[in-house]
């Protein structure tokens, strides 16, 4: 059935061909034949193709463009020079990539080319020619966001199962996917899209979605946007002769193009073609990974590169906006004191032009002025109303504009770590304290942020069954090298019956909890104090105390304890900074997750902190 479709399929095309051939005798046009081209001195050919980025295209002004466009004008200037011959191209545009392919194979006529990145194979040999490679030919395999990367034959077959493979009609990824399909023993489905459509855009806007691209294509993608929505599998990268030129069987003009691709000018006529298209480094990478194809460390690399060199544009770009911001804000304020003297000059006249004309009505007068100040204080009062709404939201803007520029001097100090070969002791010393530095400004941000969050409402409660000892546990392992440096000793004690701390909770949300807590209770201690950690199970619920020997807390530090923003009385021991959001933060998680906290405290005898949870059903969210 199968079989017979495509068969009908084949004789529509051969139809349309031959009335589109048709079309091109009457138009009185032949192409010529090379032997007739080198006796007459001149001579016409003719490029059938399709468009294929950036390979072969239309540019916005509707004007042919791209690699392949301009190796044939480079190849008409290389007639001229070897031949003295003046060789004139004509252009066809087919109705499909696959189509192309059949105009040369069905026209026939020596002088005819098919162009949109023909891979060489050994199918297509069978029915046409190829002028030599003109380029390396190596195909990828790329997945949507959402599907895992995949080390071995096993996990590809059980991930690649039930996914959706996204290919061109006729093309060698159709075939690649369908030797995958047939050697592997995976079971997907096929979706075909257009042969104009790109295949990586296609899979970029879609899920558990999969197909086969050319690594230039891949890299060029990469380089303009290396967040873009697709993963590369490091499996299956398949390497061919190269990229060529599809001619008819009987064409004599495979000759002189094998001659001019295989000229000693020609690898630079490539590479300076390719460098309009994407970088020139890009194109000698190609070249020399085509090599060694299956060495993927280099192509890893690659990739790595491309987006470090994306992050450092995108930092430079930064510092320019923040440069032009800076500026504005200058500009502003001394736009607003010119404003201010404006105006203040003004009232300064119009209250002495008043004062002379109305000194024979100075009681009513008075009566007036005293009922305008009224007014603007209350205007006033609306403005600064307004005032500290703006200052609320500019200190949220200031955060968020902060912590990518941190976030950036953090990733930088990693990256120059990883090289602790070339750094001395004093630099690796200086790198870990910059690193320490961004790290507390980043989690003085977020408690901003979150607090900002909470008062907004933006938050979502994830329930999950989580093991509440093992993950106390956790906290306080990350905690213990901060202990060590005050030799603050924290035991831990928990129930001997692991079920019976068992309970639905958000993991993030006590997580932050629990380290603020711990993080607290050895700020506020002394050096060689002890910090008790205790895990309670009860029928219904679970209460955890964390217990410190710290200054403890006054009457009135209890009143405020749980509000944003507050100084208390107690202080930290050794320097640490304090923002006064930590409580609030965990205050309004607690009470989130439907849970109580309080403190029992006495001033110079350390403070214990409660919290318990009920162990009542949740519903339990899965994110996919």
């Amino acid at each position: 059935m199968i079989m017979s479709r495509y068969g009908l399929l084949g004789v529509v095309v051969a139809i349309l061909v031959f009335f589109s051939n048709s079309l091109i005798a009457q138009d009185g046009f032949i192409p010529s034949t090379w032997a007739e081209t080198q006796k007459n001195k001149k001579g016409e050919i003719l490029i059938y193709w399709f468009t294929s980025q950036p390979f072969i295209y239309e540019d916005d002004k509707g004007n042919l463009t791209g690699i392949e466009y301009e190796i044939f004008q480079a190849f008409e200037g290389y007639l001229r020079e070897e031949y003295n011959i003046d060789l004139k191209i004509r252009y066809q545009k087919s109705n499909s990539f696959i189509d192309v392919y059949y105009d040369i194979r069905d026209f026939d006529k020596s002088g005819s080319f098919g162009v949109s990145s023909f891979s060489i194979t050994d199918e297509r040999k069978k029915e046409v020619n190829f002028v030599s490679p003109y380029m390396p030919d190596i195909s990828v395999l790329i997945s949507s966001s959402d599907v895992p990367l995949v080390e071995n034959k096993g996990d590809f077959t059980d991930v690649f199962s039930g996914l959706t493979a996204i290919t061109i009609k006729g093309s060698t990824y159709e075939s690649d996917l369908f030797r995958v399909r047939q050697e592997w023993g995976v079971d997907f489905k096929m979706d075909y899209i257009n042969s104009n459509h790109n295949i990586l855009e296609t899979i970029s806007n879609k899920e558990k979605a999969f197909g086969f691209v050319d690594l230039p294509i891949y890299l060029i993608q990469l380089q303009k946007s290396p967040t873009t929505k697709v993963k590369r599998q490091n499996l299956l990268p398949i390497k061919r002769e190269g990229y060529s030129f599809v001619i008819p069987k009987n064409s004599d003009w495979r000759e002189p193009f094998n001659q001019f691709v295989q000229s000693a000018e020609f690898k630079a006529t490539i590479e300076n073609i390719t460098a309009h298209y994407f970088d020139k480094n890009l194109y000698q990478f190609i070249e020399d990974f085509y090599l060694n194809v299956d060495d993927n460390v280099v192509l890893l690399t690659k990739e790595k590169e491309m987006q470090y060199e994306d992050l450092i544009d995108k930092s430079n770009m930064l510092e320019q906006e923040t440069l032009l911001r800076n500026f504005l804000i200058i500009a502003i304020f001394f736009i607003l004191i010119f404003m201010a003297i404006i105006i203040l000059l003004y009232k300064r006249r119009y209250k002495n032009n008043n004062t002379l004309r109305l000194q024979a009505e100075q009681i009513a007068f008075q009566a007036k002025d005293i009922e305008k100040q009224k007014e603007q204080l209350e205007v006033r009062n609306k403005e600064l109303t307004a005032l500290n709404e703006e200052k609320n939201t500019l200190i949220k803007v200031l955060a968020h504009d902060l912590r990518s520029p941190i976030n950036q001097i953090q990733g930088f100090s990693n990256i120059v770590l990883l090289e602790t070969k070339k750094l001395s002791g004093d630099q690796i010393n200086y790198l870990g304290k910059i690193k320490e530095i961004t790290e507390r400004v980043n989690k003085m941000i977020g408690k901003i942020l979150d607090v900002d969050a909470l008062e907004s409402d933006r938050v979502n409660i994830f329930f999950e069954e989580l093991d509440l000892s093992r993950l106390i546990e956790q906290v306080i392992v990350t905690f213990s090298n901060t202990a060590e440096q005050k030799d603050i000793q924290i035991h831990y004690f928990k129930p001997n019956d692991e079920e019976e701390c068992m309970i639905a909770l958000d993991r993030v949300y006590i997580t932050q909890i629990l380290e603020n807590l711990l993080s607290n209770a050895i700020k506020f201690s002394n050096n060689h104090t002890h910090i008790t950690v205790e895990l309670t199970g009860k029928e219904e619920s679970l209460l955890i105390s964390i217990k410190d020997e710290g200054p403890g807390f006054t009457e009135s530090d209890k009143g405020r304890l749980f509000k944003k923003f507050q100084q208390l009385s107690a202080r930290p021991t050794s320097g640490e900074k304090s923002t006064g959001l930590g409580l609030s933060i965990v205050k309004k998680y607690v009470d989130l997750m439907k849970g109580q906290i309080w403190v029992e405290s006495e001033e110079g005898k350390g403070a214990t902190f409660f919290i318990e949870f009920e162990k009542s059903e949740h519903p339990i969210t899965i994110q996919n």
